[in-house]
Formats: C-alpha cells, sequence, structure tokens
C-alpha cells in the first residue's frame, strides 16, 4: 500500500475537503434551484417536464384522460420512478417538489460511492479526493447527478456495481445492475458486459467457468429481463422505434440545433461528438472530426484507461509498475461501453439512443481513471526533487474543483414568465385543452395538470407512433395561430377539441414566435411566417378582446371568441 511522505497532508484532511466539496455542490444547487426563494414555487428542472406531464393521476387515476403526452411519458417513466413519486406523495410532497429533493437526496451516497470507489482503486487519499471529485464534477456537467429524471439514479447505481465489481461482492453487483436495469436500463446492459469481460482468462482457459460466475452472471440475465422487458413493452405500444435512416428525414434531428439532434457542428453523423449519438461523454465540447478538441477528448477518454491497464498487465512482472496500483477497470468499461455501442448504433433506435450505452459508463470511469493516473504522478513525485511541484499541483488541482463545483450550472431550472398564468391555469376545469405558442406551455401539463395539445419539448422522436401525432399537432397549432382565415382557425379547435389558446405577448405586437418551434417544424414555422408577413393573424388581432387571462407575458383567449370575431 502505497503513503504520503510526512510533508503531504494528512488522510484526514482530504476526507474534510472532500465533503467540503460536496457541501459546495448542495449550496450551488439550492441557490439554482431558488430553493430559498419565496417565488420559486414552479421552477422546475426543465427535463423533469417531460416526465411529470402525467403526474396529475398522482392524485387523481383519472386525470387527463385519453391524453397523449400523458399516455406515452408515462409508459416511458420507469415504474419504480412512479412507485417513488407516489411515495412522495402520501406524505404530502407533490411530484414537482419531490423531483427537486431527489438529487438531494441522492448526492450522500453518490459521494460516498465515489469515494469508496476512488480509495479501492487508488489506495491514498488524496488521489481519491482528486478522482472522486473529478466524477462527480463530470456526471454533474453532463447532466445526470443534480436531474429530476430517472437518470438521476445512473451514476448512483454504476458507482456501487463499480465497488462491487473492484471488491469482489456479488450481491453489490447484482444490485446494481438489477435496480440499475429498473430505473435506467442502457447503463446497466454496458455493466453487465463488463462483468462479462472481468471473466475472461489468458489461454488456455479463456474464460473463469466456475459455479459462482455462472450463478452470478445468470442472476443478473434474469433480473435484466424481469425488470427491463416489461418497460420495454409499455413504450412499445407507441412504436415502431425509428431507425437511422427515419432520422435523416427529420429536421429535429438533422438540424445542428434541432430538438434532438443526431449531427454534429459539421451536419454529419456525430458518432465521435453527440450527446445523444456519440460515444464519448463530451467532458469537452467538439465539434467534429475536424476539430482539434474532439481528438484531445478521446485522448483523455482512451489514455489514461489503457496506460492502467498495460501497467496491471506488466505489474506481476515489472515491480515499478504496482506503485501506481494498477486496475483494468478502466479497460474494462472502455470495452464493454464500445461493445455495447456499436450493436446499439448498429441498430438505431431499435435499443434506444447508442449514446446511452457509453456515456452513463464512460462518463464514471474517465474522470476516475484521469484523477487516478493524475493524483498518483503528484503523490509519487513527492517522494523526488519534484515535490514542491506536485504540492503546488495538488493546490491548484484543488481550488480548481471548488471554483468548478460553485461555478458550473449544476441544474437548468425552467422558470415560468408568467407565473400568475400558471396560478390561472391550475383553477380552470380539469377537462381543458390547451393549444398554443409560448416556451411556458412546455412546463404547464407538469405545474398545473392540464392538458396541453403539444410542445416542442415534448416532441421525442424515438417512437414513430409518438412523434407523428406531436409532429403534426405541432405543425397545425402553428399554421391555425399564424393564419388570418377563420375557416382555418375554427377547423384546428374543432379537430383537436382546444378549450384555450395561449400566446405570447411578443407574439401579438411582432408575431416573433418562441424559437423552439423552429427546431420541430421548421417547415410549418416558415410558412407561418410568410403568411404573417402579408397579413396579422386573426389570433394576433382579436387575442387580446378575447383574452380570459391576460397578463405580462402571456395571454389566453376563448378560441369561440376568436372565430366569431371574424369578419
Amino acid at each position: 500500500m502505497i503513503t504520503a511522505p510526512p510533508a503531504m497532508p494528512r488522510a484526514r484532511l482530504w476526507q474534510w475537503l472532500y465533503i467540503a466539496l460536496v457541501m459546495v455542490l448542495a449550496a450551488n444547487f439550492l441557490w439554482r434551484f431558488g430553493f430559498l426563494l419565496p417565488d420559486a414555487r414552479d421552477w422546475i428542472d426543465d427535463d423533469a417536464r417531460q416526465f411529470l406531464t402525467w403526474s396529475a393521476r398522482i392524485a387523481s387515476p383519472a386525470a387527463l384522460k385519453g391524453d397523449l403526452l400523458a399516455d406515452y411519458w408515462q409508459s416511458v417513466t420507469p415504474l419504480p420512478f412512479q412507485w417513488l413519486l407516489r411515495g412522495f406523495a402520501l406524505v404530502g410532497i407533490g411530484p414537482v417538489m419531490a423531483v427537486k429533493l431527489l438529487p438531494l437526496i441522492l448526492l450522500p451516497f453518490t459521494a460516498l460511492m465515489a469515494w469508496k470507489l476512488a480509495m479501492a482503486l487508488t489506495r491514498h487519499p488524496m488521489v481519491a479526493f482528486l478522482a472522486a471529485g473529478l466524477v462527480l464534477l463530470t456526471v454533474m456537467r453532463a447532466d445526470n447527478l443534480m436531474t429530476g429524471t430517472p437518470r438521476v439514479f445512473s451514476a448512483p447505481l454504476v458507482l456501487l456495481f463499480l465497488y462491487g465489481l473492484v471488491r469482489g461482492r456479488a450481491l453489490l453487483m447484482l444490485a446494481g445492475v438489477a435496480v440499475l436495469g429498473a430505473v435506467y436500463p442502457a447503463p446497466a446492459v454496458s455493466a453487465f458486459g463488463m462483468l462479462g469481460l472481468s471473466k475472461l482468462r489468458a489461454p488456455p482457459r479463456l474464460f473463469d467457468w466456475s459455479w459462482r460466475t455462472l450463478a452470478l452472471l445468470g442472476a443478473c440475465v434474469v433480473a435484466l429481463a424481469a425488470v427491463a422487458l416489461p418497460f420495454a413493452g409499455q413504450a412499445g405500444a407507441f412504436g415502431p422505434a425509428i431507425s437511422l435512416a427515419d432520422a435523416m428525414t427529420m429536421p429535429s434531428m438533422i438540424m445542428p440545433d434541432g430538438r434532438s439532434t443526431i449531427v454534429d457542428a459539421t451536419g454529419q453523423i456525430g458518432w465521435l461528438c453527440s450527446q445523444r449519438i456519440g460515444f464519448a461523454p463530451l467532458i469537452l465540447p467538439c465539434a467534429g472530426p475536424a476539430d482539434p478538441r474532439t481528438w484531445l477528448l478521446y485522448a483523455l477518454v482512451l489514455g489514461p484507461a489503457v496506460a492502467m491497464g498495460v501497467l496491471w498487465w506488466r505489474g506481476p512482472r515489472v515491480r515499478s509498475a504496482t506503485r501506481w496500483n494498477p486496475t483494468p477497470l478502466y479497460a474494462l468499461a472502455l470495452g464493454s461501453a464500445l461493445v455495447c455501442y456499436v450493436i446499439a448504433a448498429m441498430v438505431a433506435f431499435e435499443l434506444h439512443v447508442p449514446s446511452r450505452y457509453s456515456q452513463r459508463l464512460l462518463e464514471v470511469t474517465v474522470p476516475l481513471a484521469l484523477g487516478h493516473v493524475v493524483g498518483m504522478a503528484c503523490l509519487l513525485a513527492t517522494g523526488k526533487r519534484s515535490r514542491r511541484i506536485a504540492t503546488a499541483a495538488m493546490a491548484v488541482l484543488t481550488i480548481a474543483l471548488f471554483v468548478g463545483f460553485a461555478a458550473i450550472k449544476v441544474v437548468k431550472p425552467a422558470r415560468p414568465t408568467d407565473p400568475a398564468a400558471v396560478a390561472f391555469v391550475r383553477h380552470l376545469p380539469a377537462n381543458v385543452v390547451i393549444a398554443g405558442l409560448s416556451d411556458d406551455l412546455e412546463s404547464w401539463p407538469a405545474l398545473t395538470g392540464r392538458a396541453v395539445i403539444a410542445t416542442p419539448e415534448h416532441a421525442i422522436p424515438y417512437q414513430k407512433g409518438y412523434f407523428t401525432q406531436v409532429e403534426a399537432r405541432l405543425g397545425d397549432t402553428v399554421t391555425a395561430l399564424a393564419s388570418a382565415q377563420p375557416a382555418v382557425l375554427a377547423a384546428f379547435v374543432k379537430r383537436r377539441g382546444v378549450t384555450h389558446i395561449v400566446v405570447e405577448r411578443r407574439f401579438l405586437e411582432s408575431g416573433v414566435m418562441a424559437p423552439d418551434y423552429g427546431a420541430v417544424v421548421p417547415d410549418a414555422v416558415k410558412a407561418a411566417e410568410a403568411a404573417r408577413a402579408r397579413e396579422p393573424s386573426l389570433v394576433q388581432r382579436h387575442a387580446r378582446a378575447c383574452a380570459v387571462y391576460a397578463g405580462p407575458a402571456l395571454v389566453i383567449a376563448d378560441p369561440v371568441c376568436l372565430v366569431a370575431k371574424a369578419p
């Protein structure tokens, strides 16, 4: 075991620094989410808006009956996550507050598992501080640590599995795979792949065929099948899944600024650099093969993992290699992520988004490996003439971590531009159907429990049966609300059963439409802009006169009145 020279700070100091780091992260989250502000009741995590679309059914099972958005998003919300929200409701905590509290509840466990895993691998508190801190910073930057969605479980459960793998504890590995499979299946498959690769042996044996290994692998397979297959069946009701060829015909996926883009800044499929389809976690922003940052990113992804794997392989023969506490863990993660990613990419999007199989795992192991290598280099240098340089380097890295944890946007809250409108809609009858052109509508199903026919935020394209309906609804909304023809608006209202129309004041005054609509239905937006250039729409002319609510940012109008106002 490697111990620090007397000149280096003692172990307890690094533990306290790590605790302080986690507290800075929690304070950052509380501040950015407005927990201390009286008017922050309706602030909501931007991605949680989708997974809470159906949440009015927790208090009233008959709510939003037949609503497309609610039906779909309930089907893709894992049952354990639904049970958790219902459990919060039993103690008087609503779903919006529940998804704010959930990241804070999981943070201590996530931080603890990151520390325990880093200590198990590096065997020194100073190195563990750097490695665990980088893990938290990376998953936080990827919006997976402090999110109000099921992926908030990804990092803690991956860490639990990895710790079990390092320590050889079968129950922890099984628990990590099974629970992860129930709430966020893709990284559970990659974790299982790591487990299988870890059982490979040198020739002639090739594999560990012991009954313990076979029992563990079999239990993981059974657990994954038991928890993941029913979930896949629920979402399949809105299928079929799109293919890559389908995706290349969808504006929202092939425009660089599209709602669900899979292309990089060059317009090519982002196999190297894309949050949704790329292999590597975007530790660094990159724009494609020609961008030098791409190759730096992949150097960070591959370099430490390969270096540690080589040192581990040489360890029994080269004594100096053991000083680095080498491990094959990072190489195993890289191998499993690559295999699972390639399979998912070959059948994209039958197994959902390929990046989920690689990025969720590598977001943990890549910074862990980087912290391991850099931290051990500083530790080993403290016994040499370069001790002062190593000490200064650790001081700079420590300060950088604290600054990063304090400055990073740990959460992306969606804030209503017109809170009074939210309160007004909450008091409308439960069977109202709302259409409109406003970013605020993206939060209203979660905040008010009222049906909205479609929003860009809910236009997720992976299931054709769902997306084609949402896309058509968005196109109809844009066309009808930009039209000067009463027959067009009347037909839209009748066909969609609309009871209220919501528009932003800037739309009434200048015809400017919320930009998110152009990221999903660009052709409809272009046609609407051309129509408005010729003459103001019916809604622009009469929304104020037909308003049932007129606030500082939004106007809610009666569609029957709008149609009747036509000359």
